[in-house]
């Protein structure tokens, strides 16, 4: 299996710099990352979002630093973590301050001996089996063993192994030298993916679930009409949903809406041919529509849309909606039922 660049994620060494002024990017970001824009933002572990460097680096990355992580979430938008030297996450970890989150790690493959993830990224081991979840939809069943690699060291490390892992290491063709950033799912479910030799990601991997969402990002008032943060949801009370599974951000505009297939979150809804739309608002008062699917491919631009077709201005009007306001789509449950002897069913979001 012979592994591609994603423009998803890449892994650079930390250069410290008493002014912490700048940071060279790598020579693939150009073709890979960059738009025509000549702002990033930077949302560190503490979820404040950040446009200079040298007010990123004084907040989230601290002496011990050895590598930084930049995770692409949206247009010119980005997750940053920072490892030190053993591979594990050196700022972040004050639940205190910013909530619970998912915990990171990265580590080198090695043929020639085992590969070490740092002895805290993965405790109160119960059981000694753990999930490997690959380029989205690929698992891998693989056996954990906790190893000291000095006796006279109370230290303690992980590293994986039996058939699981090797199946993985064949399916995936990962390289000597080349490392692997996991983050822990919890459960006993690690998502992994697949660092180049220039640090450039080589396979992709489902971001949803992984980035702080609780408590909600704040966005300063001049960048809210920024496109980047289109898929962003930028409600006050943001933290009050329950989760953002199956959850997808749109603009209304008071025509049929076209939604872009991204990480598999419409998926869902490519077997159905309607759905049904609920809003209810502030003062507590419930509105429905009834919403035709359909699927359709931009040659252009190379993507498939999701069209949501129905009689939106009403819809709008009712909902009092305002034009270019987001729309937070979930999806709630299907609604099954049988129509001329055959099962079929209806989103209901």
């Amino acid at each position: 299996m012979k592994l591609k660049r994603m423009a998803q994620q890449f892994v650079m060494r930390y250069v410290h710099n008493s002014l912490s002024s700048q940071q060279v990017l790598p020579d693939y970001f150009e073709e890979y990352f960059k738009s025509e824009n000549d702002v990033l933002y930077l949302t560190g572990n503490d979820r404040l979002r950040y446009k200079t460097w040298q007010a990123f680096v004084f907040a989230n990355v601290p002496d011990e630093t050895s590598d930084i992580h930049f995770v692409k979430q949206g247009q010119d938008d980005y997750y940053v973590t920072v490892y030190a030297k053993d591979g594990s996450e050196c700022a972040g970890y004050d639940r205190r301050t910013i909530g619970p989150r998912y915990i990171r790690c990265l580590s080198t493959y090695n043929p020639s001996s085992i590969t070490l993830l740092p002895g805290d990224f993965i405790q109160d081991i119960w059981q000694p089996s753990f999930k490997l979840i690959y380029s989205t939809d690929m698992i891998f069943y693989v056996k954990n063993e906790r190893v000291k690699l000095y006796p006279d060291h109370a230290v303690r490390m992980n590293t994986f192994i039996g058939d699981g892992w090797d199946d993985f290491i064949e399916t995936t063709g990962i390289e000597s030298g080349q490392r692997l950033a996991f983050t822990n799912m919890e459960r006993y479910t690690l998502s992994v993916v697949v660092i180049g030799g220039d640090g450039q990601g080589l396979s992709k991997e489902d971001i949803r679930f992984q980035l702080p969402k609780r408590p909600p990002r704040p966005t300063f008032f001049r960048d809210r009409n920024d496109p980047r943060f289109e898929h962003l949801c930028r409600w006050a009370h943001h933290a009050d949903h329950e989760n953002e599974e199956h959850v997808l951000y749109t603009r209304f505009t008071g025509d049929d809406l076209k939604i872009v297939y991204d990480f598999d979150e419409t998926e869902q809804l490519r077997k159905y041919t309607r759905a049904k739309l609920v809003h209810r608002n502030v003062m507590g008062n419930g509105f429905q529509m009834r919403a035709e699917i359909v699927i359709k491919h931009d040659n252009i631009k190379k993507e498939e849309l999701l069209i949501l077709k129905g009689d939106w201005h009403q819809f709008g009007k009712d909902c009092a909606f305002q034009e270019n306001s987001m729309l937070r789509f979930k999806l709630v449950r299907i609604d099954k039922h049988y129509v001329g002897g055959t099962d079929d069913g209806v989103p209901i979001g």
